[in-house]
């Protein structure tokens, strides 16, 4: 059974028995309908921006699994969007802040976490001199669509949630990046004639939506190279970060280690390059973290499979697939 992990207390009740005790304790004003399809549940949105969190057909789907990346209690609205962690599901049934729901699930369901910790010395947070952040107005400029989104199997959908945009100067897409904190550091473009991939070099690279992560309290989180790789699985319903290729660097993991991330999965692509970034980066998460490898078929990233391929990948633990790759 999976264990939700909140703040320093692990609940072990069941999600489904929680939502049942949720809707008991709501009056039935929310969740008025819920559907039990083993894997998962089928509610009515609690969303307070969707019908006023009230709706009458049930579209909002709760993991009960842990799913290549997605832990139990995940979920997502498939009509107004609403997604992230349980506590974040909880939030909106309370229409509460985070804090509220974390303290209601701790003091209902909450037990001591005895698992081993370890404590990271604190890392500078402020800006460095001269550092500067940029207007998210500057997206304005740039138009919301153009057909190679869909050619690289970007939805209308995930553009549109991750600000992604078409510049006709440089017939470029424009992916807007932003740091941990939620601050927008650079844009990178991506030629829809060629392969040519643009980024400011002069830039220490952030990891790739960890703000969306940290935003929505997720714990699992699925690790590639590219954003195109990260957005597809974002897509597919599966929290993904993107590294900017597979030369992790030391403030990138710094990053991870830090993010509340307690397991990841590296998805980098099968080739010579990925398998070598994929050791370094395993050597560099921190022992609290638990770590499992995709494993990519040679020569194959996440946009070369379908949903269905990705899902059948086989999922190996982090020191067996080391042993598996010493060479």
């Amino acid at each position: 059974m999976s264990r939700l992990r909140v703040d320093g207390s692990v609940i072990d009740e069941p999600i489904k028995d929680i939502v049942y005790r949720l809707r008991d304790t709501l009056g039935g004003k929310k969740l008025r309908e819920i559907q039990d399809k083993g894997s998962e549940l089928v509610v009515t949105c609690p969303n307070r921006d969707h019908s006023d969190g009230c709706e009458k057909t049930p579209d909002c789907h709760i993991s009960l699994i842990d799913r290549n990346g997605v832990p139990a209690g995940t979920f997502n609205c498939f009509a107004c969007g609403a997604s992230g962690s349980f506590v974040r599901f909880v939030a909106l049934c309370f229409d509460s802040p985070m804090d509220y729901a974390k303290r209601w699930l701790i003091a209902n369901y909450g037990k001591l976490d005895d698992s081993p910790t370890l404590e990271l010395e604190p890392i500078e947070l402020e800006p460095k001199a001269g550092e500067s952040f940029l207007d998210e107005s500057i997206l304005d400029a740039f138009q919301s669509y153009h057909p190679y989104m869909d050619k690289r199997r970007l939805s209308k959908k995930v553009c549109e949630a991750f600000k992604v945009r078409y510049d006709p100067k440089s017939e470029c897409i424009v992916f807007p990046v932003w740091d941990d904190r939620g601050r927008l550091v650079m844009l990178t473009r991506r030629s829809v004639n060629s392969k040519m991939f643009l980024i400011d070099k002069d830039k220490e690279k952030p990891v790739y939506l960890m703000n969306f992560i940290k935003e929505r309290d997720l714990r699992e989180v699925t690790i590639c190279e590219s954003q195109i790789n990260a957005l597809t699985l974002m897509g597919w319903g599966i929290p993904a970060v993107a590294t900017f290729g597979c030369n992790v660097t030391q403030k990138q993991l710094d990053i991870i280690n830090r993010s509340g991330v307690s397991h990841v999965y590296v998805c980098y692509d099968g080739d010579q390059a990925g398998r070598k970034g994929t050791k370094k980066l395993l050597a560099g998460l921190c022992e609290g973290i638990l770590a499992d490898v995709v494993d990519m078929p040679p020569g194959k990233d996440v946009n070369d499979l379908t949903e269905e391929e990705f899902d059948r990948l086989r999922i190996v633990e982090g020191q067996e697939w080391l042993n598996e790759n010493k060479d």
